[in-house]
């Protein structure tokens, strides 16, 4: 009535619509009512009402237990009386014994059902059986309700995570649901993301985050929370950590693939970055965190040359032996977005270590994505995003600035690490003691064929690897069956060449310069090495235009790898000073044979052949594919089966004290100077202050016996300077008569040694300070790889001072102490590798 006065037409259409919806709805409900109850009876086309009976046996009338049978009927009938009869009183026809349960019977209608018979039938065939004296029991046939195992979650967003369960392009993901349904979430692991930060508040991260293992090495202390900088979006490693361990089922944004997992973040990259600080995140709580995931690098620009410096090459090699009790810290890089500037990751000092795991990207239909890199260091790849009618990954978000908390536009090699990362964890949950070694086997025996316009070649073990998808996409399903079987490859060996030292004009391409390498079995004796996993090149070549240069390695089976690729866009005239390519296309062959380098253009100065691999036999590497094929069938996990683990070693967990080097020496000092004086040898006390062997016996044991030391050494040097000031002031103040003037006499005395202690103190706590503000000389900036956007990759640069130290800095050293395991704990994992 008030629409109808208020004379507005648009509002007296919609009302007429509503009244008219509203009489619709009344009139069709008692229709609904009808069909619903008739339609037990519409359902089947023959069979009118289908019943089980079930008979006595022998003819005596004993009664059976009741089984969960598919009927409508279960009748229990006394020998007296025939099936055919009942059948027959009943309307029924029997349509024979259910499977193989003795005396029951399937009973259906004589003649079809419809609308008409429903209502024209006198007697219900339920009441006749009922009735029946000669039945027992009976029930009618239900329409049972029963899902399929699969993993159904309450998140959000998890339809929309293809990378997990693709039902668009079937075989296009991970393969990972069946693993969980076996209940292995990545439980008991820690995988710690090194980036940007992590936002351990988000509630897809939250529970399954792990402060022990987080760090904050851009503030100096404990929290990795991303800092909310307005210029840059420092959400890089919350949505890596959100692609490993988000948890399920709490109604918010996604799943990860490792779900059951801890994930900690180091936040490093939202600052200066230098080769110390890089050293100490590779093993920072190196006790606590299992798998390192990086999802960053050197610059993707097409014509840079970097990687880790010493202390970060030190620290994954010191990562890999000492880390994770003994068995070794897992590594995990991305390859890099450099592909639309013809970069290869081989100039990635990063891809291409023999510690690391590295990781290219796959779009959802298994193709080569436009900003990914061809590398042969490359060992596999993983799902990310495509092109700009391709999804891209459904991961977690940081919500400091006002976002959502989840993000589906996670892309780049940056997102495909991380999953790689998760299913590292899944394996270390069914088998812990699995070395970063037998990470890399396991990877490349189960890793699949994925994009068949790929430039695919079998090596001479049998092993498929291309430049574009290095072994082959990442299937979790074979990743965690293999694991379980997989017993610990020999230890690693290794074979160096001599260095070769010459001035060798290269050929212009077309042609080449030859070098070859020719390794017999006397060469390999020493070391034990039979079957190769990486072969690496050290070179020294000056060049002009250092992207013209192309670097060819064959191996003695025959199997090539592009292990220095030409860059159009790469023109520095530096060439390339002692750089090391590496390549694992040759995984699994014999070590023995002749080694041909290929090198295009201008002039060789050095090079060095280094082979790294084991004493396992070509035919072992075949008895394992063999048995890793046989166990891809999956009966392992639904056992308690597995290879025993031998226990890890008790290895001292990192130095954490904010004593420095210098500081440590500076406490030292006291002892030292009041020694040289009261010995009167006072040239000594200029060299005092150098103590490294019982500065860095202190600095192992800094943790416990710091306070305990410090207060001897102060007592001895109180009592010391205070003797010694007593002593000095009587033989001055033998001519002074006034006590007065000797006990000023004692305080100057007194006070002397202190200022000269401060003085100490300070220039050497001066000294090293600018010593760490000392950044690292020709050092690029690392950025984070990102995704895409458009058809650029999208990058935060971390930015890094360059330029040439001052020349008051030239006696400025960086002492680093780098801990032998050899010496301390003999035959760590039986792996004994040189520094």
């Amino acid at each position: 009535i008030f629409v109808i006065r208020s004379k507005r037409p648009r509002l007296l259409k919609i009302n007429i619509l509503y009244v008219f919806s509203f009489f619709a709805s009344c009139l069709m409900l008692p229709i609904c009512i009808l069909f619903s109850a008739a339609t037990p009876f519409l359902r089947r086309e023959q069979c009118f009402i289908s019943s089980v009976l079930k008979l006595p046996r022998s003819g005596k009338n004993t009664s059976f237990p009741l089984l969960e049978v598919l009927s409508e009927f279960n009748l229990y009938l006394s020998s007296v009386f025939s099936l055919s009869q009942v059948a027959e009183q009943a309307g029924l026809t029997n349509q024979g014994q259910v499977g193989q349960l003795e005396g029951h019977y399937l009973l259906c209608s004589v003649k079809p059902a419809s609308v008409a018979g429903i209502w024209s039938k006198s007697v219900w065939p339920g009441d006749v059986l009922a009735a029946h004296p000669h039945v027992l029991w009976y029930s009618q046939e239900r329409v049972l309700s029963r899902s399929k195992r699969s993993m159904a979650f309450n998140d959000p967003n998890y339809p929309k995570q293809w990378h997990l369960h693709n039902y668009l392009n079937k075989g296009m993901d991970i393969n990972v649901t069946g693993v969980w349904e076996r209940n292995i979430t990545g439980q008991g692991v820690t995988v710690v993301v090194v980036d940007d930060g992590v936002e351990h508040t988000h509630q897809d991260i939250q529970p399954n985050y792990s402060a022990e293992g987080s760090y904050d090495l851009n503030s100096n202390d404990p929290d990795p929370m991303p800092h909310p900088d307005i210029q840059s979006d420092n959400h890089h490693g919350t949505r890596c950590a959100g692609e490993i361990a988000a948890v399920p089922n709490n109604s918010f944004c996604a799943v990860g693939v490792a779900y059951g997992s801890k994930v900690a973040g180091i936040r490093v990259l939202d600052g200066p970055l230098t080769d110390s600080l890089e050293a100490i995140a590779f093993n920072k709580h190196y006790q606590v965190n299992d798998i390192y995931s990086c999802s960053w690098g050197p610059d993707d620009d097409g014509h840079t040359v970097d990687g880790p410096h010493p202390l970060g090459k030190a620290a994954l090699q010191h990562g890999v032996i000492a880390g994770r009790q003994g068995f070794g810290s897992i590594f995990v890089v991305a390859s890099g977005n450099g592909g639309q500037y013809n970069d290869n990751c081989n100039f990635d000092g990063y891809a291409n270590s023999i510690y690391t795991i590295t990781i290219g990207a796959v779009d959802e239909k298994g193709r080569m994505p436009f900003y990914a890199e061809e590398c042969a260091s490359m060992l596999a790849v993983t799902f990310s995003s495509g092109g700009s009618k391709l999804r891209s990954i459904v991961t977690s978000d940081w919500s400091m600035r006002k976002g959502t908390g989840c993000t589906d536009g996670h892309t780049g090699t940056s997102a495909a690490a991380p999953l790689a990362a998760g299913m590292v964890a899944l394996m270390l949950q069914v088998r812990p003691c699995l070395s970063w070694r037998d990470v890399q086997h396991i990877i490349t025996f189960t890793a699949t064929k994925c994009d068949n316009s790929a430039d695919w070649r079998v090596n001479g073990a049998g092993f498929h690897h291309s430049h574009q998808h290095g072994f082959g996409l990442l299937n979790a399903w074979r990743l965690v069956n293999a694991a379980k079987v997989w017993e610990s490859v020999p230890f690693l060996v290794s074979y160096q060449s001599s260095v070769i030292k010459e001035e060798v004009p290269i050929p212009t391409y077309p042609d080449e310069l030859i070098r070859i390498w020719k390794v017999s079995a006397a060469d390999l004796r020493q070391s034990g090495m039979e079957t190769l996993e990486h072969v690496a090149v050290t070179v020294t070549i000056t060049h002009p235009c250092r992207g013209n240069v192309e670097i060819v390695l064959v191996c003695p089976s025959g199997m090539t790898s592009v292990i220095g690729a030409r860059r159009a866009i790469d023109r520095d005239p530096a060439g390339y000073q002692d750089w090391t390519f590496s390549t694992v296309r040759c995984w699994g062959e014999s070590a023995k044979g002749q080694y041909t380098l290929k090198i295009s253009d201008h002039m060789l100065k050095q090079s060095q052949l280094t082979l790294y691999g084991s004493s396992m036999s070509s035919s072992e590497v075949q008895d394992r594919q063999r048995l890793l094929e046989e166990a891809m069938s999956g009966k392992y996990l639904d056992s308690s089966f597995s290879l025993p683990c031998p226990p890890g070693l008790d290895i001292p967990p990192e130095i954490v004290s904010p004593f420095t080097s210098n500081s440590l020496k500076v406490s030292l000092c006291p002892l030292c100077l009041s020694l040289a004086f009261q010995s009167t040898l006072i040239t000594q006390s200029l060299c005092c202050c150098d103590l490294p062997p019982l500065s860095i016996y202190l600095s192992i044991y800094l943790s416990i016996y710091l306070s305990i030391y410090l207060s001897i050494y102060l007592s001895i040097y109180l009592s010391l300077s205070l003797s010694l000031s007593l002593s000095l002031s009587l033989s001055l103040s033998l001519s002074l008569s006034c006590p007065h003037l000797q006990f000023l006499l004692l305080l100057g005395c007194f006070a002397l040694f202190w200022s000269l202690y401060y003085t100490l103190e300070v220039t050497l706590a001066h000294l090293d300070l600018r010593s760490l503000l000392c950044l690292r000389r020709k050092r690029g900036g690392h950025r984070a790889r990102r995704g895409h956007r458009g058809r650029g990759v999208e990058e935060a640069v971390v930015e890094e001072e360059d330029g040439e130290e001052d020349e008051r800095d030239s006696g400025v050293e960086l002492h680093t102490v780098l801990l032998d395991f050899e010496t301390k704990v003999p035959h760590l994992n039986g792996e004994r590798l040189a520094t």
